[in-house]
C-alpha cells in the first residue's frame, strides 16, 4: 500500500493548489439535495484528485462526494474534495481534503490535508499515523471526563441524536465547536480527547477514522 499512500498524499497536495485558487473569494454555491453546499472549487478539486490517482491506478474504482460511485466494490478510493465547504465559502480556514483507500470494507490508507494550516495527517493500516514530515502522532492519554476537552460539529444535530451531550459538556474540562475536520485533526494529534459529529457520510469520516485508530 506504500505506493497508494504516496499517490494519495500527492493527490491531496495537487487538489489543495486548486482549492487555494478559490479560497478567500466570494464564491457562489449551489445547494444539493441533502441541503449541503457545493462550489466550483469542490468539483474541480475532486476532478484533479481523481485524474492524478487514476493516472497511476487506471483500473481502480473511485467514489467522490461530488461525482458519486459504487460502494459495492471490493476496493475503491473514497474522496471528499473539500470537507468543510461551509467554512470554505465563508473564508474560514478550517477545511481539509480527505482521501481514503478502502479494501474489503476496511480503510487501509487515509490522508487529510488542511492547506491553510499546512497540516498533513496520514496513515497506512497497521503502520502508525503521522503528521507532515513523518512526525509520529497519537491520541491523548487523558482518560477522565473531568479533564477532557471535547469538540463538536453542528450543534442541533448532535443534541438531537445524543441526549447526554449537554451533560457531558457540563462534566468536561471544556467543550467547544471548532467544526468537523479541524476537530478530527485536534483529536488525532492528542490536543483534545473527544470529537462528536452526529451527521456523517462515508467520505466525511473514512480517512480520519484510520488516522485516529
Amino acid at each position: 500500500m506504500k505506493d497508494k499512500l504516496k499517490i494519495a498524499i500527492e493527490a491531496a497536495k495537487i487538489g489543495a493548489k486548486v482549492g487555494l485558487k478559490y479560497f478567500g473569494k466570494n464564491l457562489p454555491f449551489k445547494t444539493k439535495s441533502d441541503s449541503s453546499p457545493v462550489t466550483k472549487a469542490d468539483i474541480e478539486v475532486e476532478e484533479v484528485i481523481k485524474k492524478h490517482i487514476l493516472s497511476f491506478f487506471p483500473s481502480d474504482k473511485f467514489i467522490g462526494e461530488e461525482s458519486g460511485g459504487n460502494f459495492d466494490e471490493q476496493e475503491f478510493w473514497l474522496v471528499d474534495p473539500i470537507d468543510g465547504t461551509h467554512n470554505f465559502i465563508r473564508q474560514i480556514p478550517f477545511w481539509s481534503i480527505y482521501i481514503a483507500f478502502v479494501k474489503n470494507k476496511e480503510v487501509v490508507v487515509g490522508v487529510s490535508f488542511n492547506p491553510i494550516l499546512n497540516e498533513l495527517l496520514f496513515a497506512e493500516k497497521g503502520k502508525g499515523a503521522f503528521k507532515n514530515n513523518n512526525q509520529k502522532i497519537h491520541v491523548s492519554k487523558i482518560s477522565e471526563i473531568k479533564n477532557s476537552y471535547f469538540n463538536h460539529s453542528t450543534l442541533y444535530k448532535t443534541v438531537d441524536k445524543l441526549p447526554g451531550f449537554i451533560n457531558l459538556g457540563r462534566k468536561a474540562f471544556k467543550m467547544r465547536g471548532f467544526g468537523d475536520n479541524y476537530g478530527f485533526h485536534l483529536l488525532a494529534t492528542g490536543k483534545i480527547e473527544g470529537m462528536i459529529d452526529a451527521n456523517n457520510k462515508p467520505w466525511d469520516i473514512a480517512a480520519m477514522k484510520l488516522i485516529i485508530e
